[in-house]
């Protein structure tokens, strides 16, 4: 038996969109995932959008290159980036990026493997 942990994320429906069409294909986050599954809910109304296995989790350095580089990763723009993990000295040393799976509408979903 495996025991798998889940995190819900509050994401805006223009950027989970994203994901939908391929432009976003990794999460990016400024603390561990401590996950294997992710959840995103609409920061708009709290609705569920959908339900993604993560994969290959790395902590990822915070330094100009590689910021770009995750802004490529995560389908959005620097300054937006910049917006969602803020400049100047509060940001976080580390980021840290996980790939993000096929989605399923919910978690008993994902945890059968329907496809």
């Amino acid at each position: 038996m495996r025991i798998m942990s889940i995190v819900t994320a509050k994401i805006e429906p223009d950027i989970y969109k994203l994901i939908l069409d391929g432009s976003k294909t990794h999460e990016v986050r400024d603390e561990p995932f401590d996950a294997d599954i992710i959840r995103y809910v609409s920061s708009e109304d709290g609705s569920l959008l959908g339900v993604h296995r993560l994969w290959n989790e790395e902590r990822v350095p915070r330094l100009r290159h590689t910021e770009h580089a995750l802004c490529e990763l995560a389908g959005i723009t620097y300054d937006k980036f910049i917006d969602l993990f803020r400049a100047g000295p509060e940001r976080a040393r580390n980021l840290y990026v996980a790939d993000i799976g096929r989605r399923h509408d919910t978690v008993d979903e994902l945890l059968e493997g329907k496809q």
